[in-house]
């Protein structure tokens, strides 16, 4: 019976691609494809070799991530003859165009090559992965491609990048217009505070000027005031105004009216 590989993919690379392999790595974690990376650089350790070919023998392929920088990594040669003498499938992903040396050629000449610039990580590399372990993941390429992109825009086309610029700039502007617009309604609320406690001064200041002029004027304004506050009193108006107007009524109809006798004289003459 077949052991049961612990993971699908063993990441060989430079430790100098670490960006580009830590993009990959998230990618595969969003999908559940399981790899070993030699984060810690167990390289030059006492029993390096032996770790580390515990882990290829535990995997079901090697992803390979070539490079200037993998080209010249004395460990990635030496995890790339053990994958080849255990008869591990080998998936070249290559990073740039540098030209192969021998080593790598004579081992590398009849695998399915993969170029960072041809085919993205999403969703090329993410399929051809699968394929090759022969595992069924499920993903929404859209969506995984914006958080590619997002997260690493080494990785993205002209294209992409000036989509994500354009995006960038609209935010920024969106951003601004908000804060132009918080800002107008602060200096508008200021504004109000200013008349409004303007406004209170001044009432202020008018109350201030009566109370003055009535310590000035203390007899006129307490006279005034008093008569008008009696005036406005209904029984008082009842008690003066209305016997006044009687006294003069009756005054007048007395003078004008004739007696008497000033009818009897008339009389007389006529």
């Amino acid at each position: 019976m077949a052991q049961e590989k612990k993971y699908d993919v063993f990441i060989s690379y430079s430790r100098k691609d670490s960006a580009i392999a830590d993009e990959i790595c998230k990618a595969f974690d969003r999908v559940g494809i399981t790899y070993f990376i030699d984060r810690q650089g167990m390289g030059g350790t006492a029993n390096y070799v032996t770790k580390i070919a515990d882990e290829i023998d535990n995997s079901k392929a090697m992803l390979l991530l070539a490079s200037a920088n993998s080209y010249k990594s004395e460990y990635v040669s030496i995890e790339l003859h053990y994958a080849f003498e255990q008869k591990i499938v080998v998936l070249p992903y290559a990073l740039d165009k540098t030209q192969l040396p021998k080593d790598f050629k004579i081992l590398l000449i009849r695998t399915n090559w993969h170029y960072i610039n041809e085919d993205p990580i999403v969703p090329k590399l993410l399929t051809s992965v699968s394929e090759l372990v022969n595992k069924n993941i499920v993903f929404d390429v859209a969506k995984e491609k914006e958080k590619q992109i997002k997260t690493s825009p080494m990785t993205a086309t002209n294209a992409e990048l000036d989509r994500l610029r354009k995006e960038k700039e609209l935010q920024e502007r969106m951003a601004q217009a908000e804060a132009e617009k918080k800002a107008l309604e602060e200096k508008t609320r200021l504004a109000e505070e200013k008349a409004r406690k303007a406004e209170e001064e001044k009432r202020k200041a008018e109350e201030k000027a009566k109370q003055t002029e009535k310590k000035n004027n203390p007899i006129v304004s307490k006279s005034s005031e008093s008569l008008w506050k009696r005036i406005g009193n209904s029984e008082m108006f009842a008690l003066i105004v209305i016997p006044i107007v009687v006294g003069v009524a009756i005054g007048c109809t007395v003078y004008f009216t004739p007696t008497p006798l000033e009818i009897y004289k008339e009389a007389k003459y006529i």
